[in-house]
């Protein structure tokens, strides 16, 4: 974006001083930038004495590309043209640029046939079809939120952390764009979090964790991937011709309520972990806060839960008011009712979305808008709206010229 930012702005500043603009410098320049994009290339291949040409053959075509709209950028600046001109070319520019790096991404990520035909099984041929086959194997699913276990080596052929979005599937692994900031909790209580010791990648195993995470089920090849110290049935062993499943007898309902609370100085991690069911873990800011709202001495579950897109609703029932705990990452994005009314969210258990709830029947209600989409939605509608404004003025500006020369003319 900064990149592009210059380029307008400079392109800009030429086309309203264009009398001042040096042609000779101009076609220096055009020659050395080109010259520098042919000879990048080989030069590359020459430092790192090993690859061939060959193995550069996407970069050799963006540059290929770039020399082509170096000549076109330089041939529009001789020539005078609009601003229109200039910014469809670098929306072009910029469009197969992004496009080659993903490609190239792609490929170095092992999307190759060889690749493809190495894989002897999927868990699914359309979308959804994996989670209608949960679904239907208990009927109450329809009304919970669960998680599902996979292991990255067998089943995504340690492809990709990210591969659970794919398949459309709640999981227990993420890699980067996915990763929700208030996750660096849980990397500093449970550092066995972190796959490759990554700060970014996550493979979570811990059957603490899994717990808390209302992890349901588990889809692996054999026995000895299922994360131990959770209770594993077998449902079938003939899922997608031999995938096994299983179903952890118990699973933790996303949303529990708690009546014991801790501040994170007062607990070692360790000792954390194996009480993230039953122990509210705050930071001490908060401590006061929420433990007013702890008057129950039971633990009630989330229940008739639906949940589609941004937004989650569920349905509580406590005999006095109480605090409840999601299995979901905590963001300042979340607006959540419970009954109508708006109420404070707080991170606690490691970085997840708590909030308290009133005695007797809770409507529950959780809606989840990034922080600064509307102010991206609005930014991004003015710059079309400008862009818009843009090319009316040009037009009229071209119109009234030519007006001007047929009157000067008669």
């Amino acid at each position: 974006m900064i990149l592009i930012l210059v380029q307008i702005l400079t392109v800009c500043h030429y086309l309203e001083n264009i009398n001042q603009l040096n042609t000779k410098n101009l076609k220096i320049t055009m020659g050395i930038s080109i010259f520098v994009l042919i000879a990048v290339i080989p030069l590359t291949v020459i430092l790192s004495k090993g690859n061939t040409i060959s193995a550069y053959r996407n970069q050799i075509l963006l540059f290929l590309s770039a020399i082509i709209f170096v000549v076109i950028n330089t041939w529009l600046l001789l020539n005078k043209k609009s601003y229109i001109w200039f910014l469809t070319v670098l929306c072009i520019e910029y469009s197969i640029s992004g496009f080659t790096l993903y490609y190239s991404r792609m490929r170095s990520e092992g999307i190759t046939y060889d690749f493809i035909k190495s894989a002897t099984h999927v868990l699914q041929d359309k979308d959804h079809e994996l989670n209608y086959f949960l679904e239907n194997i208990e009927p109450v699913n329809s009304l919970q939120y669960y998680r599902t276990y996979i292991p990255l080596e067998s089943i995504y052929w340690d492809f990709s952390h990210n591969m659970s979005l794919m398949v459309q599937l709640q999981g227990t692994m993420t890699y980067d764009s996915t990763y929700a900031p208030s996750f660096n909790k849980m990397k500093e209580i449970a550092p066995e979090v972190k796959d490759y010791d990554s700060e970014w990648i996550f493979n979570i195993k811990n059957p603490d964790i899994l717990q808390f995470l209302s992890v349901k089920y588990a889809i692996v090849t054999n026995p000895s991937e299922l994360p131990e110290g959770l209770s594993w049935r077998l449902l079938t062993d003939n899922y997608r011709s031999g995938l096994l499943v299983y179903r952890n007898d118990d699973y933790r309902s996303l949303g529990t309520t708690y009546n014991q609370i801790i501040t994170y100085e007062e607990i070692e991690s360790t000792k954390l972990i194996t009480h993230l069911s039953d122990i509210v873990a705050c930071e001490s800011s908060d401590l006061m806060e929420i433990q007013n709202m702890m008057n129950s001495n039971h633990s009630v579950e989330l229940e008739n839960i639906a949940h589609q897109g941004n937004y989650l609703t569920g349905t509580c029932n406590t005999d006095e008011s109480s605090f409840l705990v999601l299995s979901l990452p905590y963001d300042k994005g979340w607006k959540v009712f419970v009954n109508g009314q708006n109420v404070k969210t707080y991170s606690v258990n490691g970085g997840f979305v708590g909030f308290g709830v009133e005695v007797g029947n809770n409507q529950i209600e959780m809606y989840f808008t990034p922080v600064g989409f509307k102010q991206g939605a609005i930014i991004s509608l003015i710059g079309i709206m400008g862009y818009v404004a843009l090319i009316v003025y040009e037009k009229l500006k071209i119109r009234n010229s030519r007006r001007y020369k047929n009157e000067q003319s008669i």
